[in-house]
């Protein structure tokens, strides 16, 4: 998985919680996991995906994710300087079940 790009698992049967290995492919620009609450769907705390540099294209919507999003979420992302590979990033966390707060700091996806 070393050099994967993408990584489209949408509209399966996947349950329980993403797996933290998804976080540790350094290359992942494209994650699609969307779809999967018709059958549970992924649970549990929202990853906070902070040290995947070049994901830019997160689709988690349409699970059963709960908490709140960490000030870490996407963090190498936001704090990139880089914006060669990408304008700026598509995040998709619709249909879950998460609370508080926007983080303040995602003014830094602008």
């Amino acid at each position: 998985l070393s050099n994967l790009i993408t990584l489209d698992l949408s509209g399966n049967m996947l349950t329980g919680k993403i797996p933290d290995e998804f976080q540790d492919i350094t290359p992942l620009r494209f994650l699609h996991l969307q779809g999967q609450r018709d059958f549970g769907g992924f649970s549990g705390q929202l990853p906070s995906f902070e040290n995947s540099a070049h994901l830019h294209d997160l689709d988690l919507s349409r699970n059963s994710l709960t908490g709140d999003i960490s000030d870490k979420f996407l963090e190498t992302v936001r704090k990139s300087k880089n914006r060669t590979d990408y304008a700026y990033p598509t995040i998709d966390l619709s249909h879950n079940m998460i609370t508080g707060k926007i983080p303040a700091n995602w003014d830094d996806f602008v």
